[in-house]
């Protein structure tokens, strides 16, 4: 668009001028739309103009599936006006007659948003609304805590969408605002990849997670910090996931030490346990041997983060079944660092040798950026002295 000798510049309204007259003349363009606020204008982008204006010509997309995005690029709620025009589109996507291919929707819905949207799924004509939806992403905003009734009624929407696959749920807004939210009645069962991040007590955490049979990735999130209204855990219930390959647990306190004791993983590759700050004590090396020893499973990956809570024996954690075979080891814990600097200047180090652990890397948390690699140490011969290895980052070593 830079001017030459011989040719003016090109002006930006031609250019969208063009793209509009290309984009309505070849309908298979439109594969993603995005409705959020503007940086700049504060208006809705053209291009989803653009796209109503064609929706109402053409009466549909002859195009593949749609992916929709309505969620603001600000943290702050949108206007009346913008918060209007965005329950125009949703009602257009949502009608089966305008759209029936509507693909992934990505959601940040706010108090007056999530009632137009509960009042849209009602007034629906014929079946369920977007049939066709593989993929939803939800955030809700934080003034929506009072809104239990209608995100109940966003929740059986969604159990009623045969396609659903995949599932991103975000809620945390004010303190026991999640009371009334029936989460459990999510369609669990029918999901391939779920991460949900609700305060839940351990007993619904385990109910949601053992109906995941189907289930390749799951992430719960926020576990324990509900209140465990169905009374003390009756003892461990064996759930078997014979398909989930990766796992996420955040959690308070023993809450991944009440899960992990129920779950059978034979395909599990990457587990990650993250205890929420300030909790206390850290998820246990016990629960995690039993794990891996009761599931036989090709682990790959292991995530161990718990800041604020005492370290384990660094013996104890070398001894997991399955150490060996880890091409990731991510452990966090307070004064960890000290723990596996004493451990392998006492000889740890043949231990780890023979289990075929060659190298070990230590981080330092809170640390600043330039030092918070302390450096990696063979363990081998027998006494190795982790040394003091200081590499910038930027380095990228």
């Amino acid at each position: 668009m830079a001017p030459t000798l011989d040719k003016e510049p090109l002006s930006l309204t031609r250019i969208c001028s063009w793209w509009r007259a290309v984009a309505r003349a070849v309908p298979e363009l439109w594969t993603a739309v995005s409705g959020g606020q503007d940086w700049t204008a504060r208006t809705t982008p053209g291009v989803l103009r653009v796209w109503l204006a064609h929706l109402a010509t053409a009466g549909g997309p002859a195009g593949g599936p749609v992916d929709l995005y309505l969620a603001h690029a600000r943290p702050t709620p949108p206007d009346p006006r913008e918060a209007a025009h965005l329950t125009r589109v949703l009602r257009l996507f949502l009608d089966r007659a305008h759209l029936p291919c509507l693909r992934a929707l990505c959601l940040r819905l706010e108090s007056g948003m999530l009632i137009e949207l509960r009042t849209l799924l009602r007034t629906a004509k014929g079946g369920s609304p977007a049939a066709q939806l593989e993929e939803a992403d939800l955030t809700f905003a934080l003034n929506t805590g009072s809104r239990a009734a209608e995100i109940n009624v966003l929740i059986g929407w969604l159990s009623t969408l045969p396609r659903l696959r995949r599932l991103r749920w975000v809620y945390l807004p004010s303190a026991r605002s999640y009371e009334g939210i029936h989460i459990n009645a999510l369609p669990w069962g029918a999901l391939k990849e779920v991460l949900v991040r609700f305060p839940m007590s351990l007993a619904t955490g385990l109910a949601c997670i053992a109906r995941c049979t189907a289930a390749t990735t799951i992430a719960l999130e926020v576990l324990g910090w509900a209140d465990d209204e169905d009374g003390p855990d009756p003892g461990p219930t064996p759930v078997m996931l014979p398909a989930v390959a990766s796992l996420t647990l955040v959690g308070t306190d023993a809450a991944a030490d009440h899960l992990l004791a129920h779950l059978t993983l034979p395909a599990l590759r990457h587990l990650a346990v993250r205890t929420l700050p300030g909790a206390r004590p850290a998820p246990r090396t016990a629960a995690l041997g039993a794990l891996l020893a009761r599931s036989q499973c090709p682990l790959e990956a292991l995530v161990l983060r718990a800041p604020t809570a005492p370290a384990p024996a660094p013996c104890a954690l070398f001894a997991l079944p399955g150490i060996a075979r880890l091409r990731v080891l991510d452990v966090v814990y307070n004064g960890y660092h000290e723990c596996v600097r004493v451990f392998l200047a006492g000889g740890g180090g043949a231990g780890l040798a023979a289990r075929g652990v060659p190298r070990v890397m230590v981080w330092v948390e809170g640390a600043p950026a330039w030092e918070e690699h302390v450096g990696w140490t063979d363990v081998l011969p027998a006494g190795a002295v982790l040394s003091e290895i200081y590499e910038c980052v930027d380095r990228g070593d």
